[in-house]
């Protein structure tokens, strides 16, 4: 169990069309981020059972989605 601000690292590659869950945010571009990137916890899962993952690489501040098999605590 991860929690909100909870520093982690991904242990999975991030494809660009990944990054926001469907990949097809119009106007918005993905990116990519191999396995070990650092991030932190933003939000919690919901129904999708996915984590708000907000990468320290990501320079527009939009949470990428991480199950909790695909991080760990850094």
């Amino acid at each position: 169990m991860f929690t909100v601000g909870q520093q982690i690292r991904t242990l999975v590659d991030l494809a660009e069309t990944e990054a926001y869950g469907t990949g097809d945010w119009e106007g918005e571009e993905g990116i990519e981020a191999p396995a070990g990137t650092l991030g932190v916890i933003q939000s919690l899962p919901d129904l999708t059972g996915y984590y708000g993952v907000l990468l320290h690489c990501d320079p527009d501040d939009v949470p990428a989605e991480y199950s909790a098999d695909e991080i760990a605590a850094a």
